[in-house]
């Protein structure tokens, strides 16, 4: 049975359109790992996918918990992970606070414009960051660009 998501109800409500069901269980293909293990995809991996399974591509931190838990076993029974979700949300630029919910408790998280295209396609590395020196007048990357 499918889970609610009370902001894809809304969301499906305003639009009146037929969507994919983003809280579908995942498909058990031969070979398909077993989904009561820790998954091996990043929380910026799951986070984002949660997020883009959302018809507005925006969540709120509980709605982002529920599928996790949702698709991913594993973190029923544990409360640690939860953390680790929110420091992913608070401190990672390819996330951005996009309004307050109806009831005003809590912000819709969404993925940052820079981020979509290479997180929809399943790419999640980080965009380098530019250091940039006003005295000099130059910038380079903070970092090298991941592989």
């Amino acid at each position: 049975s499918a889970k609610s998501y009370p902001e894809l109800r809304d969301c499906q409500k305003e639009a009146e359109v037929e969507t994919e069901n983003p809280t579908a269980e995942p498909s058990e293909a031969p070979g398909s790992v077993d989904l009561s293990d820790k998954p091996n995809q990043s929380y910026v991996a799951l986070i984002s996918t949660a997020i883009l399974s959302s018809p507005r591509k925006k969540l709120l931190l509980s709605d982002i918990y529920q599928w996790i838990m949702d698709h991913y076993p594993y973190f029923k029974n544990k409360k640690s992970w939860r953390n680790s979700v929110r420091h992913n949300l608070s401190l990672n630029e390819c996330f951005v606070k996009a309004g307050h919910s109806n009831n005003g408790k809590g912000h819709f998280w969404a993925i940052h414009p820079d981020n979509l295209e290479d997180f929809s396609k399943g790419v999640y590395h980080r965009r380098a960051q530019l250091v940039f020196c006003p005295v000099a007048g130059w910038a380079w990357p903070s970092q090298p660009p991941a592989p």
